[in-house]
């Protein structure tokens, strides 16, 4: 199993301008993540994030997939973001 790490770019550790923004957004991918078995997000990390959270558990069959969605819904959301994988 996978854990990708979302970090927010342009954002300061402490809280900023983006942190509501980049929670909703975290909020929206623990939804779709949870609704499609994806892996697993810790909703308290969400909530305490400035500018990252993980996706952990994913299996390297859908990396790729839960990578993409993440990445497009980010960009529809106008948050530009990286992400990293770690087995």
């Amino acid at each position: 199993m996978a854990t990708v790490v979302v970090h927010l770019e342009g954002q300061p550790d402490a809280y900023g301008p983006l942190t509501h923004q980049f929670r909703n957004f975290g909020e929206t991918v623990f939804g779709w993540v949870r609704d499609n078995k994806l892996g697993s997000v810790d909703i308290d990390e969400v909530d305490r994030s400035t500018n990252r959270f993980s996706i952990r558990d994913v299996k390297a069959a859908k990396l790729r997939h839960l990578t993409r969605w993440v990445e497009e819904e980010a960009a529809r959301q106008f948050l530009t973001i990286t992400t990293e994988t770690s087995a």
